[in-house]
């Protein structure tokens, strides 16, 4: 493996990232180099580069380096490159279950066709949370154009791969719409087909224990 400083690229000689299982998003602990030992968040993967985001030093190949992935229980890592859905109707009575109501639009970065298999514009949180909260990442824009129209009811977050229908194994979770004192609260739960939907704040509270 080898690194480049100028394009922040990890690079394989053996083309084995994907097949290795690393993903964007994980976080990359790096072994035995000489320059560029420590974590690293990682921006785009492919077969033989991975593109992160902090700084490296210019390295040629050696045998001897050791990368090791790591991802898990932490709200915005799970949650990393997700979508919401927003619909019609009442919210589920669970997670679980399937979806209910009518899809009346989907919110991605910037309103961008999301990709649930690199992530592509998908939703992101912040790093570290603040005030027992986990908020919106300022840089993105999170909006969608609507599908169809209806009234507002409920919404699911999902993870990365979108799973739709009943499931016990997927990531998600569902929040109530209203105008005031839901989980989602809209100046109007009226959405009309065409329109543009954007969400200017979103925090998640992290349970003290």
């Amino acid at each position: 493996m080898s690194f480049d400083a100028a394009t922040k690229e990890i690079h394989d000689s053996g083309d084995g990232f994907v097949s290795a299982g690393f993903k964007a998003g994980d976080k990359i602990a790096v072994h035995g180099t000489s320059s560029n030992d420590g974590t690293y968040t990682a921006v785009s993967v492919a077969v033989g580069a991975i593109v992160v985001e902090e700084t490296l030093v210019n390295e040629t190949a050696g045998s001897m380096f050791a990368l090791a992935a790591g991802r898990g229980g932490a709200i915005n890592d799970i949650f990393r490159e997700g979508v919401i859905e927003i619909r019609s109707g009442s919210q589920p009575a669970s997670a679980d279950d399937a979806e209910s109501g009518t899809l009346l639009v989907t919110i991605t970065d910037n309103g961008n066709t999301h990709n649930n298999t690199t992530g592509e514009n998908g939703l992101e949180m912040d790093d570290a949370a603040s005030g027992g909260k986990v908020e919106k990442k300022a840089g993105q824009t999170w909006r969608g154009t609507a599908v169809n129209s209806g009234t507002a009811g409920w919404f699911r977050f999902f993870a990365r791969a979108h799973t739709l229908g009943a499931s016990t194994t997927s990531r998600r979770f569902d929040g109530a719409i209203a105008t005031s004192g839901a989980e989602l609260n809209m100046a109007s739960t009226a959405i009309t087909a065409s329109q543009t939907v954007t969400i200017d704040g979103f925090s998640v509270t992290i349970p003290a224990s």
